[in-house]
């Protein structure tokens, strides 16, 4: 939502998942519910590398974390990430 007040906006850009890394701390199995958080971890001149952590009943399930790359949709080139989202992620 508050990037919505800091610059342009998150649907203008592509952002492709360059990395993504997942680690089973317990097991989970189909059907199982599960609270997920996301944290913003680093901020490269170009991508956003989120911190992710699943829980069952209380216990982490795994832990994870993706780093997504902004592409201009018009040229698919990396785009710098703007100045605002950078100020309101930090």
């Amino acid at each position: 939502m508050f990037l919505r007040e800091t610059g342009p906006r998150f649907e203008a850009y592509d952002r492709p998942v360059a990395r993504l890394e997942l680690d089973y701390r317990a097991e989970l199995f189909a059907g199982d519910r599960v609270t997920g958080t996301v944290e913003v971890g680093d901020i490269g001149p170009t991508s956003l590398t989120t911190e992710v952590t699943l829980t069952r009943d209380g216990t982490t399930a795994a832990t994870g974390r993706t780093v997504q790359v902004l592409v201009d949709p018009d040229t698919g080139d990396p785009t710098p990430v703007p100045d605002g989202w950078r100020a309101a992620l930090r």
